[in-house]
């Protein structure tokens, strides 16, 4: 699963991030290895692992305050009830993950580089 990723209604991006010397090649093993997923399948251990971690980072973010704050805010900004991502990560499957990763393999991806200046 994909860890960071912003969304709003209908829409959905994946965000990478990281820093390396050559961030080309980085894009070209990450395709390399979303294609090897989707042809080889999803480890059925590793995806139910990442499944549980998901869900108890969500539950965790309601035991403080500023998590829960946060959700209720986003709930009330999307529509969403604030407990519906947890439901969604209950019932999601190997398949729906396939499925996702299928969309990221696409002509239209960006690739952004922030060189840092030089200080003099």
């Amino acid at each position: 699963m994909l860890k960071d990723s912003w969304a709003a209604r209908d829409t959905a991006t994946a965000i990478i991030g990281g820093e390396s010397y050559d961030p080309k090649g980085v894009k070209d093993k990450i395709l390399n290895e979303i294609e090897l997923l989707i042809s080889g399948g999803i480890d059925k251990e590793l995806f139910e692992a990442a499944k549980k971690t998901a869900y108890g980072e969500r539950l965790v973010a309601f035991d403080k305050v500023e998590g829960a704050v946060s959700q209720l805010v986003e709930s009330a900004v999307t529509g969403e009830d604030a407990f519906s991502e947890l439901e969604a990560l209950e019932s999601i499957t190997e398949q729906d993950i396939e499925n996702s990763l299928k969309l990221l393999i696409v002509e239209n991806q960006a690739l952004s580089v922030i060189v840092p200046s030089k200080e003099k």
